[in-house]
């Protein structure tokens, strides 16, 4: 690969990293105690829209699953099993790690308060909705056990639609008419969802911003924006806008943020990273990219070290000061040192349990 096609991808590392942050570091500080929050008149929109990143998480999804693995499902490269088992191998060992953390630091926690941190819904019933990864959306809407491994529920499906729509259609254009229907029922459920499993918000953002960016992915590989490259600079110009507006507390001018972010922000923040050589450039700067590397440690196990700071704080009685500054970054750099420490076991244990396997296969 090229070394300008290779910034076009990593940059989107940057992007995972920085959208991660947001929902850890700043949106979901506010498990501990809402409204003291040390940053909040710093980064506003992160504290008050951060949860919005988890669009941008399905968007890159789509977009490279397009990139990466069209081809090779519609010419039977690969089978269904070995593409759901990469899936899988990427994302199964650390939510399994993160789930089995949260249950035990979860049993602590309700010793000392009487009730679960956060997520009210902790029992067994649902924690094996997460085991099998049907925990939001597919059997149940209630955010249980790890309430943000949500999202693995939810991309997990949209990896298996994404299969059976590519593998079991024709030609490519009605490829690309039925992946324009899915984004926009998603963006109609996102809007107006009936409720009940696949019929729920959830899902909505999982199929809306998968399939735009599966349709952003269509666009680049066919130079569609290198030749309309004013599209490019013109939603990059509302996406700055938009969040300018939000920034200075006049959000609700723009109507529906939510849908905002889905149909323009989202998708104009994507085409910026791949095709603005400024915004490329500070999305590979090595801190974002080594943040990218291990975002979805820090998107999984935030929880989990937020569990861990309220069992010692109710247990050893330390009424912490979650509105110190110097908390928060204690908070954050523990997040990121259990991120890479989790990231890195959960990877050597899959490797270990795979290579086994193999072994045990052979022998018999």
């Amino acid at each position: 690969m090229k070394n300008a096609e290779s910034q076009k991808i990593t940059a989107f590392d940057g992007l995972r990293g920085l959208g991660a942050c947001a929902i850890a570091f700043f949106r979901h500080y506010d498990h501990f105690e809402p409204e003291v929050s040390p940053l909040k008149k710093v980064f506003p929109v992160a504290y008050t829209n951060g949860w919005l990143a988890v669009e941008m998480f399905f968007m890159l999804s789509g977009f490279v699953m397009m990139l990466g693995w069209h081809d090779r499902i519609r010419e039977d490269e690969t089978t269904f099993s070995g593409y759901l088992g990469k899936r899988l191998y990427r994302i199964y060992p650390l939510h399994l790690f993160s789930l089995i953390l949260v249950v035990i630091l979860e049993s602590w926690y309700v010793r000392f308060v009487g009730i679960p941190f956060v997520y009210l819904e902790h029992n067994l019933y649902r924690f094996w909705l997460n085991v099998f990864c049907i925990q939001t959306g597919i059997i149940d809407n209630e955010f249980s056990c790890n309430g943000p491994a949500w999202f693995i529920s939810v991309i997990m499906l949209m990896y298996v639609i994404f299969y059976l729509v590519v593998k079991n259609t024709k030609s490519e254009n009605r490829l690309y008419f039925w992946m324009t229907i899915l984004a926009f029922y998603g963006v109609r459920l996102v809007v107006a969802a009936p409720g009940g499993p696949l019929l729920c918000k959830e899902v909505g953002r999982g199929l809306s911003c998968f399939f735009i960016g599966a349709l952003l992915a269509v666009g680049y590989k066919k130079k569609f924006f290198e030749r309309m490259r004013f599209l490019v600079w013109g939603s990059a110009l509302i996406a700055l806008i938009s969040y300018i507006v939000i920034r200075v507390g006049q959000g609700e001018r723009l109507g529906n943020v939510h849908l905002l972010v889905i149909l323009c922000i989202s998708p104009a923040v994507i085409l910026a990273a791949v095709y603005l050589a400024p915004v490329r450039f500070v999305l590979n700067l090595k801190p974002f990219l080594l943040l990218g590397k291990i975002s979805t440690g820090i998107y999984l196990m935030h929880f989990p070290v937020q569990c861990l700071w309220e069992v010692i704080n109710q247990g050893c009685g330390l009424k912490i000061d979650y509105s110190a500054i110097w908390i928060w970054a204690l908070y954050a750099v523990s997040v990121i040192l259990v991120a890479v420490g989790s990231t890195v076991f959960t990877k050597w244990a899959a490797d270990r349990v795979i290579e086994n396997y193999k072994k045990e296969t052979k022998t018999v």
